[in-house]
């Protein structure tokens, strides 16, 4: 096998850098639509002041003062458990999607629960909860009362303003 010259081996190559190197013209059409595709992309981009971000995600606390947290889960973590679980958008397939959380403390009760992804408009839901979690009145005697928070995407915007008298 004989030694080929280095502008032999360059000429039989053909790859993508080569051939923007030798067609300049196609490379700066290229580039000024790719620039024009970012500037129509940046026109089209939603702006807000303040964004609208979806929270799928609700909060259920209930208080027991002075009470095990053994008793809690018994008498009132599972009571909120079972009417969560009667809203269908939160009913888990599988554990992955969304479920119910419980964390039970001394005293304590917070449940979080998830709304399945595929659902855009979760006011309803998060009302169907909260009615279904008012209709639970044979709590022990001390618990309560329960909280629903579901207002977790709420976003406050501060807007501060430099100006001058003179122009």
């Amino acid at each position: 096998m004989a030694h080929r010259p280095d502008n032999e081996i360059i000429a039989n190559v053909h790859n993508t850098s080569r051939f923007f190197t030798e067609n300049r013209q196609i490379s700066w059409v290229l580039l000024l639509l790719v620039i024009a595709w970012g500037i129509y992309g940046y026109d089209r981009m939603p702006k807000r002041k303040d964004p609208d971000i979806p929270v799928k995600e609700a909060q259920v606390q209930c208080q027991w003062p002075g009470v095990s947290a053994d008793r809690v889960e018994q008498l009132v973590t599972r009571k909120i458990e079972q009417k969560l679980t009667e809203v269908a958008e939160v009913r888990p397939p599988s554990p992955e999607e969304y479920s119910i959380k419980s964390l039970t403390l001394d005293g304590l009760s917070v449940v979080t629960v998830q709304v399945d992804y595929r659902v855009n408009d979760t006011k309803p839901i998060f009302n169907e909860m909260d009615l279904k979690l008012r209709g639970i009145t044979d709590l022990p005697q001390g618990a309560g009362p329960i909280q629903f928070f579901s207002g977790f995407g709420d976003t406050a915007a501060l807007m501060l303003t430099v100006a001058s008298p003179r122009e």
